[in-house]
């Protein structure tokens, strides 16, 4: 409970600065490609939540991965987020964003219910 609550406002002030900074939509792709690296490596995962690493290896280690793929305000986030050790939130964090993103962009998720199954063609008329 309380990460939840962690997640949502740091997720909240980031979309916030990255409003404000002009930088939304990059941020927003720049967060979405590092969860699905979370994702997609158990290694990467482990690490993340791991601070058994000394502060400069876990630099190291960010800065090798990220530093070149990521515009340089989400890098920021990613070193700000360790210094604080809130780095192993980061998969919450961008659900959070996500959510407030897609708002912003007018986009709101629906859950359809059907008695019947419907065809491909009524499935794309809802997307």
């Amino acid at each position: 409970m309380l990460s939840r609550k962690t997640e949502r406002r740091y997720a909240r002030a980031l979309f916030e600065w990255a409003r404000d900074s002009q930088g939304l939509d990059a941020i927003a792709s720049d967060l979405q490609q590092v969860s699905a690296a979370l994702r997609g490596s158990r290694e990467l995962a482990m690490f993340v939540g791991n601070y058994r690493l000394a502060i400069r290896q876990r630099q190291d280690v960010l800065q090798s991965l990220f530093k070149t793929t990521l515009n340089p305000l989400t890098y920021r986030i990613l070193l700000f987020l360790e210094d604080k050790k809130r780095l192993g939130l980061l998969s919450g964090i961008y659900h959070e964003f996500k959510e407030l993103y897609d708002r912003a962009c007018g986009v709101w998720k629906a859950t359809v219910i059907s008695a019947q199954v419907m065809e491909s063609g009524q499935m794309q008329a809802l997307t």
